[in-house]
């Protein structure tokens, strides 16, 4: 004979039920939550939306419910209501004393970014810093190291706690310097003037930040001089840089271009190197302007790594972004390094709108095609480099809003597509957890920068 089911066999099936979803509705409330929260921290920008949207909406509720049972029992009506939100206003003050509820876009990257910089100075070997911090048998590269003295110089708290590290990484790099530059690794026997830039300009950086003693200072100025000198001399009569010394036609390439150019612009704009460098090489950076606007492509719009080829159909959107980076900083430097004011309005208008935010951010990183890193007529081989997207596109588009010469609609849709981006910091650092020492450094460089620009509006 069959029993029925007993009420307590119907709650357990209940409550089986009941935890059985849980996961899956509490994951839908975080979702809810974070996409409320990106929206209130990123898109209205938090200082302001936080306090007022939340605290004001949250006391004054309060406020009303105290209203309506006092008014009940008091026969004053502005008695009544005098009585339920003097004490709603003086918590809220009180509150917001007491505990600031104000978060912005910096506060909230603060977490993820000590990360990413704490994973970085894993990689730290006393002399320089490996290119894979999880592997602590892999090699220190000179061009790793650049990167992520630079990118720990951003933050003024990790310099200040960190200088001997730094300082350390700076004497390993003069140590293992070819006569004309830097190479891949130590037992190189040719330098590249990409590396040769990155490590010219943390150099740079590294004299106002309080990295050398005075007594060495001079010596470093004299070194970041020679670097400079090397740099100029491998520019082309056309404008552009080569990668490697030879000097033969089709050599020039972007990237080399657009950090020689940023290693110049940097040293033109540091007071300590003043007496120095002065306007010693400001031709070199026009004619460097101009190449890189000469040489942009129209369809699709943007850079290639080497525009001496024709027919390319690929797009580098994270090297384009890196190229329009440095020359705002040229023009930030002195105007009269843009030759050419319509071409450099029209790349940004360009580059403005290709731009679409993707559900993955790293999907948009590119590599030098294998075509590409062949130095011919030379026997020399590139490294099959990769163009990060979102590091230099988050930091382009910070300038991009305070840019005058674009319209005041073009740097709203730059203001939006900046915190569209910098709302998916979840992503980003979940990404960087595995990441390399360069992926680390130019998104520290890159993020660092645009939640500058940010804070400075």
């Amino acid at each position: 004979m069959n029993k029925g089911i007993t009420k307590s066999q119907w709650s357990i099936a209940a409550v089986a039920l009941v935890l059985g979803n849980l996961a899956n509705i509490l994951e839908s409330v975080k979702k809810l939550s974070g996409d409320g929260y990106a929206m209130i921290v990123f898109f209205w920008h938090g200082s302001r939306a936080i306090p007022i949207g939340f605290a004001v909406v949250g006391y004054a509720l309060v406020g009303v419910l105290a209203f309506r049972w006092l008014e009940t029992r008091i026969q004053s009506k502005p008695l009544a209501m005098g009585a339920a939100f003097a004490p709603a206003f003086l918590l809220f003050a009180a509150n917001l004393l007491a505990v600031p509820v104000t978060r912005t876009p910096a506060s909230v990257w603060d977490k993820d970014l000590n990360q990413v910089r704490n994973r970085l100075l894993s990689a730290s070997s006393g002399q320089g810093f490996r290119w894979d911090p999880g592997n602590p048998k892999s090699e220190v590269d000179a061009w790793g190291t650049a990167q992520s003295v630079l990118a720990l110089l951003s933050d003024p708290a990790t310099t200040a706690q960190h200088t001997a590290e730094i300082r350390g990484a700076l004497t390993h790099l003069q140590e293992i310097r070819l006569t004309d530059g830097w190479g891949y690794f130590p037992d190189n026997d040719w330098s590249l003037t990409e590396i040769t830039s990155w490590i010219t300009i943390a150099s740079i950086h590294a004299l106002p930040a309080g990295i050398w003693e005075e007594s060495q200072r001079q010596q470093r100025i004299m070194d970041i001089d020679n670097n400079l000198a090397v740099l100029v001399s491998r520019q082309d009569d056309s404008g552009g840089w080569r990668p490697i010394r030879e000097s033969a036609d089709a050599l020039t390439r972007t990237y080399s271009t657009t950090l020689a150019l940023w290693a110049l612009v940097d040293a033109r704009a540091e007071p300590m190197l003043s007496a120095s460098v002065g306007d010693r090489y400001d031709e070199s950076i026009r004619r460097g302007v101009n190449w890189l606007l000469v040489h942009r492509n129209s369809d699709p719009p943007g850079w290639a790594p080497n525009p001496t080829r024709g027919n390319v159909h690929e797009t580098f959107p994270g090297l384009t972004a890196q190229v329009l980076f440095v020359l705002a900083r040229a023009d930030k430097v002195n105007s009269s390094f843009v030759n050419s004011r319509s071409a450099y309005k029209e790349a940004k208008e360009a580059f403005l709108k290709s731009l679409q935010v993707p559900s993955c951010v790293s999907q948009l990183d590119t590599r030098t095609p294998d075509v590409d890193v062949h130095l011919r007529p030379t026997d020399r081989v590139l490294e099959g480099s990769t163009f990060l997207w979102f590091p230099w596109t988050v930091a382009t588009l910070s300038d991009f809003t305070m840019d005058e010469s674009l319209s005041a609609e073009e740097r709203q849709a730059a203001d939006q597509l900046r915190d569209e981006m910098l709302s998916k910091h979840d992503e980003v650092s979940e990404g960087l957890g595995t990441a390399l020492s360069y992926q680390l450094s130019e998104n520290l460089i890159g993020i660092s920068h645009a939640l500058q620009v940010l804070g400075s509006h």
